[in-house]
């Protein structure tokens, strides 16, 4: 509904709106313009994906965490290019929407080259601790939180 739409793009063009406002302060708050990241957890993802990939907010990487994916059409991201990478979350038992919308965003990232990677938590619901274990498709087994700094290390160099 258009109720619905106008809620996500809200939540999608305040996230941009922070991002242009840190940017444009980098030297009043002593921040790296080069090195933002964004990420959320639930209503907080899906506005990070809406913000990265359909806004194409200016940030160096994401990582959003069980996230409806709502909003913008992933299917028309054009390219990888205005992209950043993604560490990509959900949990084993996570809310149906989420589950439903994952291997779509999978897929349009996959199609379009966008540097991602995908992670399992296994054994919880929607909500898990930073301590869980997540199993990624290579194999590794760490913390959630753990991951999270890895990928934020490799990506914001």
């Amino acid at each position: 509904s258009l109720i619905l739409w106008n809620g996500i793009l809200a939540g999608a063009e305040d996230v941009k709106k922070a991002v242009d406002h840190v940017r444009n302060s980098a030297d009043k708050f002593g921040v790296d313009p080069d090195r933002i990241a964004l990420g959320g957890h639930s209503a907080g993802a899906g506005n990070t994906l809406n913000a990265a990939f359909g806004l194409k907010a200016d940030v160096a990487a994401i990582f959003p965490m069980s996230p409806a994916v709502i909003g913008f059409d992933m299917t028309k991201v054009v390219d990888s290019q205005d992209l950043p990478p993604m560490l990509l979350l959900t949990a084993q038992n996570d809310l149906g929407a989420v589950l439903e919308g994952i291997p779509g965003l999978l897929t349009s990232v996959r199609n379009v080259g966008v540097t991602h990677e995908f992670v399992w938590v296994p054994g919880f619901a929607h909500f898990y601790p930073t301590g869980a274990v997540s199993l990624s498709s290579d194999g590794t087994r760490m913390s959630v939180g753990q991951r999270v700094v890895k990928f934020l290390k490799e990506h914001l160099k």
